[in-house]
């Protein structure tokens, strides 16, 4: 008994410790490989931290700080510039230049994510007989334009749809009609009428700075206006209402008495 109780213990004694040999091994395998991933993270950690330090030296360091050395960039008073003769020297103005390449503006695309409000604009019931032989047109395409709205804390999408209408038993082309496109204040723009109203009474009624309507149209956008677009935003709202405005001038200087707000702003640059 003793004997085969010792022979049993030294069976399980061997099994536990291949085992034991079998789980080392795969641990350290698995920390070779963690290693492996560590030094790998740590080089691209370095290169990024390089690369980081790079660019706020260009962004924020002074001018002369800026410039960062390059093997093909050639100095002006560098050895073999000057032994050029100078019947090789042309001036400036008879140097041909390339030809520019027009700048293409980039459009602005309209995000996915507002809801969209679907607006048909339809031919009346009277204007749809045609015209040659009296038989109702129907709908052979249709014009799709959108421009970006804004209600009180939300945003959304206006989609304008407009129809072409042709006679099906006429075939000369003469009788197809598309709907009138709405009018708006900015032509071709993505941006409709309550939106660049808004733009205009916060910055000419409330005098707030273009920064804060980026700010402002965060939340109900969602999208990041940048200043530039703002500012041709109001551009082009200025040319629209100038009719009203030479109409508004025209009233005001009829009157008998004119009677003005003198309330003074605050405003950047300036005294109070």
């Amino acid at each position: 008994m003793e004997r085969g109780r010792s022979a049993a213990d030294f069976d399980d004694l061997s099994r536990q410790v291949r085992q034991l040999t079998a789980l080392i091994a795969e641990q350290q395998a698995t920390i070779a490989q963690q290693q492996a991933t560590i030094a790998a993270q740590h080089e691209a950690l370095v290169r990024a931290s390089e690369q980081l330090t790079l660019l706020k030296k260009a962004l924020f360091s002074p001018r002369r700080e800026r410039f960062v050395p390059s093997p093909d960039q050639k100095l002006l008073f560098a050895a073999g510039v000057l032994d050029v003769p100078p019947a090789e020297i042309l001036p400036a103005s008879s140097v041909p230049r390339p030809p520019s390449k027009p700048k293409h503006r980039r459009q602005f695309v309209i995000p996915e994510f507002l809801p969209q409000r679907r607006i048909e604009h339809a031919l009346a019931e009277n204007e749809r007989p045609c015209g040659c032989c009296g038989a109702e047109r129907v709908i052979i395409n249709e014009h799709v334009t959108r421009q970006i709205e804004l209600t009180p804390a939300q945003a959304h999408v206006e989609v304008h749809v407009r129809y072409t209408y042709a006679c099906k038993h006429c075939r000369s082309g003469e009788q197809v009609v598309t709907t009138a496109k709405p009018p708006a204040p900015i032509e071709k723009s993505p941006f409709g009428a309550s939106l660049l109203a808004w733009i205009i009474s916060s910055k000419f009624e409330r005098h707030l700075p273009t920064y804060r309507h980026q700010e402002m149209l965060l939340a109900p956008l969602g999208l990041w206006l940048s200043r530039p677009l703002l500012c041709q935003l109001l551009k082009g709202s200025a040319r629209a209402l100038k009719p009203l405005a030479e109409r508004l001038l025209l009233e005001i200087l009829l009157s008998y008495v004119l009677q003005a707000d003198e309330t003074k702003v605050r405003y950047l640059g300036g005294q109070p």
